[in-house]
């Protein structure tokens, strides 16, 4: 069996056609990047639809509906840490993975 993914910290700094990507909700308190913007900020940065969102600017939405996910982006204003894992982290029984908070991953950085 291979490692278990790894959560991903991308600041995304809005562009002139916003951030680039939409969100979608799977499940009841599971929303994901639905799709992303070709050449946007968003794709720069390394999202990719499917990844799941844990937290926004350090606040975590993991068990968030989808209009606060969307809410706590927008208060971020033109820029936003998204701390994502892979969608195949959603493939793995719950507990098993454990994802700490955004303040000591790296992240990637899209100016």
């Amino acid at each position: 069996m291979s490692a278990a993914p790894q959560p991903r910290l991308c600041h995304i700094q809005k562009g002139r056609k916003g951030f680039g990507f939409v969100l979608a909700t799977v499940k009841k308190g599971i929303t994901i990047i639905g799709s992303i913007d070709k050449d946007s900020p968003a794709e720069e940065c390394g999202l990719k639809p499917g990844d799941q969102i844990i937290e926004v600017n350090g606040i975590n939405v993991s068990r968030a509906n989808h209009k606060q996910v969307v809410d706590t982006i927008k208060v971020g204003g033109n820029e936003i840490r998204l701390l994502v894992a892979e969608k195949e982290t959603q493939e793995y029984p719950e507990g098993e993975i454990k994802i700490n908070s955004s303040k000591k991953k790296q992240s990637c950085s899209v100016q």
